[in-house]
């Protein structure tokens, strides 16, 4: 779902967003042919995305407004409109795309705001082993409710329980990922670990610069971990792969029986100093913004699911939660 291709998506992303040229030989300019215009239900579609483009206001839909450039989505809705000339071919990926998005807008509308979290400083030493026996950990009160990306609902399975601590010199984080058939292939380094069973955190210290990590660490102990910069008014992010979060500690286990596990952990030792920019001059109610994800692979296909809401996709930053760090 992001990643390291993303800065050579966002080399492409404009000339695949856009729509071909009707002045193209692809165009029936020029020819005998008749060619159908767009239909009534075309045209209605149309007036009914740019209304919820223009109207809606919500923080989440500006990465759904996002997706395939904001212009050239304005040149489909022209082209269902009748407004520009179009093929048969390009009026039926104007009418596919827009109605995918008008779709993703009207269920935008069903988000609240993202919920203000609190994350408590941890009284005792913490060892990032997996497993969570510090006294320290019962301060963190669990989080455990889950949603599909693109859903404002909870979802039912499969279980997630998600804990934050904070320390003079580290964030720490503790998943528990309920799965009884765990898929996780060993990767390199910075390797395709989202693709298979995974948890994903995305660490932004500050929502008005957009600079934040990525980390995702299997149970297979596989690691990616990527700084990003985000674009307001264009889909995806600056990803630098390159960079790589200095003392970051991480543990996985397995629970259960190692032939047939029910499911895994993961804990994570974050350096408060590898945060872009950090987290301001006081010690106490300092701020940043957090999404605690994972990715369940059920067969063919995954499941992408987060402690929030989530509109489009997980690097829609417009989503993370607000987390204060309190004594």
């Amino acid at each position: 779902m992001k990643r390291c291709l993303v800065a050579f998506l966002l080399l492409t992303a404009g000339s695949l967003a856009r729509c071909a040229d009707p002045e193209s030989p692809a165009s029936s300019k020029g020819t005998n042919t008749v060619v159908p215009g767009p239909s009534d239900e075309d045209k209605a579609l149309a007036a009914s995305f740019l209304a919820l483009s223009e109207s809606l206001r919500h923080p989440q839909a500006i990465e759904p407004l996002n997706w395939g450039g904001r212009d050239a989505m304005r040149r489909r809705a022209a082209m269902l409109a009748g407004e520009i000339p179009a093929s048969p071919e390009q009026l039926q990926e104007a009418r596919d795309t827009v109605a995918w998005r008008t779709s993703v807008l009207a269920r935008t509308k069903r988000f609240g705001e993202p919920k203000t979290l609190v994350m408590h400083r941890a009284n005792g030493p913490i060892t990032v082993d997996g497993r969570m026996d510090e006294t320290a950990w019962r301060q963190a009160p669990p989080i455990k409710e889950f949603y599909r990306v693109g859903s404002p609902a909870p979802l039912a399975e499969p279980g997630t329980e998600f804990r934050m601590l904070w320390g003079e010199r580290n964030l720490y984080f503790f998943f528990t990922c309920e799965d009884a058939s765990i898929q996780a292939r060993k990767f390199k380094r910075d390797g395709p670990v989202y693709s298979d069973d995974c948890i994903e955190l995305f660490l932004m210290p500050s929502l008005r610069w957009g600079m934040y990590w990525e980390l995702n660490v299997s149970p297979s102990d596989s690691l990616l971990d990527v700084l990003h910069c985000k674009y307001r008014r264009q889909w995806g992010s600056y990803a630098r792969c390159e960079e790589s979060v200095e003392g970051l500690q991480f543990a996985t286990a397995l629970i259960g029986p190692a032939e047939k596990p029910t499911g895994y952990t993961v804990e994570i030792a974050f350096p408060i100093d590898q945060l872009p920019g950090g987290l301001g001059e006081g010690k106490d109610n300092r701020t940043l913004y957090l999404l605690a994800t994972r990715v369940d692979k059920t067969g063919k296909s995954n499941v992408y699911a987060a402690f929030a809401p989530v509109a489009g996709w997980f690097h829609n930053i417009w989503c993370y939660c607000p987390v204060r760090l309190v004594p």
